[in-house]
């Protein structure tokens, strides 16, 4: 394709995620994702580290700290939100990331398409994370939040570093 002139975009990558989930490859569609947030398709600045008392995040690592991090997944389909809670995981994993409280923004699903039932992306993205070992819950203030808890996270970790997961 690169070598016709014709640069990948976010509708590319997107095809690309879509069927390779759709073929039983979860691995390969994380790594495409990360291929297209190297090359800038997905940004990152989607994940937020952010310290609920005002401050930032104290870094990466592996120590649980009061920071949360926030994934904005609104506007990704569900196979892409799962490569990109995928790749976040495995950042916590590496020690890139915090282990740390985690919020996805899901949306509503107020402003589906005609016949889709609301809220598919946060049932998917829910029934996602409790296959990855996590328990999330909707947040009581804003149904269009999941939240996974530090110390589920910190439950998650220790059985994935342990491999009991």
């Amino acid at each position: 394709m690169e070598a016709r002139g014709v640069v990948p975009n976010r509708v590319t990558y997107n095809s690309v995620i879509e069927a390779l989930a759709a073929a039983g490859e979860p691995i390969r569609a994380e790594l495409v994702f990360m291929s297209g947030v190297r090359t800038g398709i997905y940004s990152l600045e989607d994940l937020q580290t952010s310290n609920p008392t005002g401050g930032g995040s104290s870094g990466g690592g592996h120590s649980p700290d009061k920071s949360t991090l926030t994934m904005d997944l609104h506007w990704y389909s569900v196979a892409v939100a799962k490569a990109a809670i995928s790749h976040v995981l495995g950042e916590v994993l590496a020690g890139a990331l915090p282990v740390a409280p985690l919020c996805l923004i899901t949306g509503r699903g107020n402003h589906v398409n005609p016949g889709i039932a609301p809220g598919v992306l946060r049932a998917q993205v829910e029934a996602f994370l409790r296959q990855q070992g996590l328990s999330p819950e909707r947040a009581a203030h804003n149904s269009g939040r999941l939240l996974v808890s530090g110390n589920a996270m910190v439950l998650w970790f220790e059985r994935s570093i342990d491999g009991t997961d």
